[in-house]
């Protein structure tokens, strides 16, 4: 989760570029672990690679735990603050990277998300994936299980799934 701004009080996601996985798609900078290489490390060098941005422009604060995707994907959550003041200081890597864009944090404060509960992935239930515009994949079978899937509104970007979920965890906490 990366803040910037002068105050750093504000996050800054991608939206994903065609042609990767979960093209389409908004989310925090991050990638797999690389032989040898610990969370932490990652979680640098993915938001340095994915934005364009020095090593050293980069500071972890905290680690927000794990979370595990309904795919079984250990996901390391790690807080930050990046030494720029907007996305227009990035040189983002467009093979991963279509857009940045920042949102005030107060926004997810005041804000409450919508919520769906999935009872079984089979079946999407009364989730709105083509209302929602989201990715034709995710108009199919999912896996099963039971859960709440949490929907972020901002402007014309839609903050969903794993992106969605650990802004809610974090914030239900403050």
């Amino acid at each position: 989760m990366p803040f910037i701004g002068k105050e750093k009080d504000t996050l800054l996601f991608e939206l994903r570029a065609k042609g990767i996985r979960q093209s389409g798609e908004i989310c925090f900078p991050g990638g797999m672990v690389e032989p040898g290489e610990t969370p932490v490390e990652c979680a640098i060098r993915e938001c340095a690679e994915e934005l364009g941005i020095e090593y050293s422009q980069i500071e972890i604060t905290a680690k927000a735990g794990c979370i595990v995707s309904h795919r079984d994907a250990i996901i390391h959550v790690f807080i930050g603050v990046l030494n720029i003041e907007s996305p227009a200081e990035t040189e983002p890597n467009k093979k991963e990277v279509a857009e940045l864009f920042a949102v005030p944090s107060s926004f997810f404060t005041e804000t409450k998300p919508d919520i769906y509960q999935v009872d079984s992935f089979t079946e999407t239930g009364n989730f709105p994936v083509k209302e929602l515009k989201l990715p034709k994949r995710y108009y199919g079978t999912w896996s099963n299980g039971k859960r709440n899937i949490y929907v972020y509104k901002y402007g014309d970007k839609i903050i969903w799934g794993l992106t969605a979920a650990i802004l809610y965890e974090l914030i239900s906490l403050l």
